[in-house]
């Protein structure tokens, strides 16, 4: 089947620990977005990308990383640390209960990447029953970020300099959210994180 608009749109590749997903993007060049992992996998993970891509025959630019995070913004750290637990029902509840061979059916990814460390770091939160890592866990790895714009805008720069993607996908809402608080959170990142991230020069531009 091939695509009907031509050229097709771009093609990103999402994922969280398998290599292969990884090095399948690079060698296509195709953008890799990781899926709110722990962020201190973010260099493991695009550096497997970057050798890849060198072995493919190109250096990978900021257009090949993008990153995903859920964010939730209210008008206080206080508030916005309650609301954003309502994130974490799924990563308790209908990721934690799944049975295993339901996630990872035999042959879905290679023995190299069920040992690596990020598929670990994926088993950490994978814990039937629930969540294996704690609310202030989430938190502390940036798998979830809540704060006021100024706190989310300090913790979102933290990713773009350790990323440095072209691509910041804000995983903002979740179903047990209220209108009124998702709505806040819209507003807020729209008018003072976004701008503010915007102007700000990533460390790697710096140097």
């Amino acid at each position: 089947m091939m695509p009907l608009q031509k050229p097709h749109p771009p093609i990103w590749i999402p994922g969280v620990a398998s290599p292969e997903s990884v090095m399948y993007a690079a060698r296509h060049r195709y953008p890799y977005i990781a899926l709110a992992p722990p962020l201190e996998l973010a260099s493991e993970i695009y550096n497997l990308y970057a050798s890849t891509a060198e072995e493919a025959g190109y250096t990978p630019t900021s257009e090949n990383r993008g990153y995903a995070v859920r964010v939730n913004v209210s008008d206080s750290d206080e508030r916005a640390y309650e609301e954003g637990k309502k994130f974490y029902w799924q990563l308790g509840t209908s990721f934690g209960v799944t049975p295993r061979h339901w996630q990872t059916p035999p042959g879905y990814q290679s023995r190299a990447a069920s040992k690596s460390s990020r598929e670990t770091a994926r088993e950490g939160i994978r814990v039937a029953g629930g969540s294996g890592i704690s609310y202030e866990e989430s938190q502390a790895t940036y798998q979830v970020i809540t704060g006021n714009p100024d706190t989310v805008t300090r913790r979102l720069k933290d990713i773009i300099d350790l990323v440095d993607p072209a691509y910041l996908v804000i995983w903002g809402r979740e179903g047990p959210m209220s209108h009124e608080a998702a709505m806040r959170c819209i507003d807020l990142m729209s008018k003072e994180v976004i701008p503010a991230l915007k102007e700000y020069v990533p460390n790697s531009e710096k140097r």
